[in-house]
């Protein structure tokens, strides 16, 4: 059906994207550490999570705190490219 294949073509276009963005943040960003990923969310360690957390809002962007879960953690939403590139400037600027 139309809806199927929408949905098989959001999954791809969503774990291509995931993949995109853990290869950036691995390669382009020391301060933080990605953790492996098979969800449309990320979950990212970072230096300070109060500060990411403000860094993230200040620019519109919600991310939630996982620092009870996983300690100095976030975690970041997958989303469109043009989403996922203001992510990665974000997490540079941390």
């Amino acid at each position: 059906t139309k809806r199927t294949e929408y949905m098989e073509k959001q999954q791809s276009v969503i774990k291509a994207e995931r993949d995109r963005m853990i290869a950036a943040i691995q390669s382009d960003i020391s301060s933080v550490r990605v953790f492996p990923s098979s969800s449309n969310y990320l979950c990212v360690e970072v230096a300070d999570v109060n500060a990411a957390v403000k860094a993230f809002l200040d620019q519109g962007v919600l991310i939630r705190d996982r620092s009870g879960a996983v300690k100095s953690a976030v975690n970041i939403a997958v989303g469109n490219k043009e989403q996922n590139d203001k992510t990665i400037e974000i997490l540079k600027s941390l």
